[in-house]
């Protein structure tokens, strides 16, 4: 038997010791006398049998002849080839009626999906659907620009369609707008309620700051997104609010949590969630700095109080381990934009460089540079990670980042040890103190 390379041990005050392991994600807490170590953990003279069994069933221990890192690389091709469903990401136009600071895209005032194309993407839907494979739903996700822009045009025809071919093939359909929330209306939500349909919205900082960053002509837009918010919830549309930090606006957290404390009732609060994140133009080239510190010490400090006024929260320091990794690395994902031209990251401009195909008429992509299966080759290729004690929480990052970074060695989000204890102790947190996003 051996300690597992994935094992990070704590010591506590009064005894108490906890040892925790990222590919099973389980821990162990326990109080001894005796410091357990990566040296001492498989000696079993030192140790009772109790937390000897405790610790094999929580692969801290493991035979010698598993190969640790062939598993996570195994796992991630096992996500990378899942078929339980088919999901397309499409952008009904690149418009929007914002302009946001951070935006890394360059917005196209006329751009608009084509009936044509909106015709193909439903012959793609119907294509995948015939031949044998295991999908069992279709997800569809509406990106963009913004893509409640021309709604009753573009989305709301597509979605009919999507619909009429998800009911002939029995399979399930799921609806989800990243949207800024502001053009919702009464009309379009009971709409989509009638659909398994939820939203991830943006915030930009308590209204002050908000309507600083999103103001539409000359007023702000805070009050209603908030408004919008409020109405998805109460027609049972998971929202996922997503509040952009930054070091001016990070404590104006506790104000946009009084606003949700406030204004959704209690009975509805479990179709509101919250994505905490840092805008990354505004992080530090050192991660490590003082200033970061704080950042992340706030954001920590109200992860807490979010979870306590009974919202479920996600955040930076919270992976969604390998096993659910980003829908970029997935071979069953495309995303559309409103030419016809295929990627598969959304977090990239959506110009010719980073293109990866084009939809045809008839519904199916030709390919015209890396396949999805040549990008996802990329993944888990930095030597730096097989190392790593979080790899398979990471997994290295995503594609993208992979092809887009020369490995030298080290780590590409600069996490030092120090930063994957944060990591680690705020996962037990987030798992043992009753958010369950």
């Amino acid at each position: 038997m051996k300690p597992s390379i994935y094992n990070s041990y704590f010591n506590f005050n009064d005894g108490i010791q906890m040892i925790y392991n990222a590919y099973t994600d389980k821990f162990v807490v326990f109080s001894s006398n005796v410091i357990i170590n990566k040296a001492n953990i498989t000696d079993s003279q030192i140790i009772n049998k109790e937390f000897y069994d405790n610790v094999i069933n929580s692969g801290c221990i493991i035979e010698n002849e598993v190969d640790e890192v062939e598993n996570v690389r195994n796992d991630i091709i096992k996500a990378y080839e899942n078929d339980d469903y088919l999901h397309l990401t499409i952008n009904p136009t690149l418009n929007c009626n914002f302009k946001c600071w951070y935006c890394y895209e360059n917005h196209i005032v006329d751009s608009k999906i084509s009936s044509e194309t909106i015709l193909s993407i439903a012959k793609l839907i119907s294509g995948a659907l015939s031949k044998e494979n295991n999908y069992k739903k279709v997800l569809i996700s509406f990106f963009g620009g913004e893509p409640l822009m021309y709604f009753n045009d573009t989305v709301k025809p597509l979605i009919l369609m999507v619909d009429e071919e998800c009911k002939r093939y029995g399979k399930e359909f799921e609806i989800h707008f990243t949207s800024n929330a502001y053009l919702l209306n009464a009309t379009t939500i009971q709409f989509l309620s009638h659909y398994t349909c939820s939203f991830q919205i943006t915030l930009d900082g308590h209204r002050t700051r908000h309507d600083s960053v999103r103001y539409n002509g000359t007023f702000g837009s805070y009050d209603i997104i908030i408004a919008n918010i409020i109405s998805l919830a109460e027609s049972g549309i998971r929202t996922l609010v997503r509040i952009n930090c930054t070091k001016l606006n990070v404590n104006d957290l506790e104000k946009i949590l009084y606003d949700f404390e406030t204004k959704v009732k209690s009975d509805i609060r479990n179709f509101v969630s919250f994505d905490i994140q840092r805008v990354w133009q505004d992080i530090d080239a050192d991660v490590n700095s003082e200033s970061e510190s704080n950042v992340n010490s706030v954001i920590s400090k109200y992860i807490k109080l979010y979870q306590t006024s009974g919202f479920q929260i996600n955040s930076v320091l919270i992976f969604n381990k390998i096993k659910s990794c980003c829908y970029g690395d997935k071979l069953h994902h495309a995303t559309i934009n409103y030419n016809g031209d295929v990627y598969q990251c959304t977090a990239r401009d959506f110009n010719e460089k980073n293109r990866m195909g084009r939809l045809c008429s008839d519904g199916t992509i030709e390919w015209d540079k890396m396949t999805v299966r040549d990008r996802n080759s990329h993944k888990f290729s930095n030597p730096a990670c097989h190392s790593c004690r979080i790899a398979p929480l990471c997994g290295g990052g995503c594609s993208q980042n992979a092809i887009e970074h020369k490995h030298n060695g080290k780590c590409i989000f600069g996490y030092t040890e120090e930063k994957i204890d944060e990591i680690i102790l705020t996962r037990f947190r987030y798992m043992f103190m009753g958010s369950t996003c």
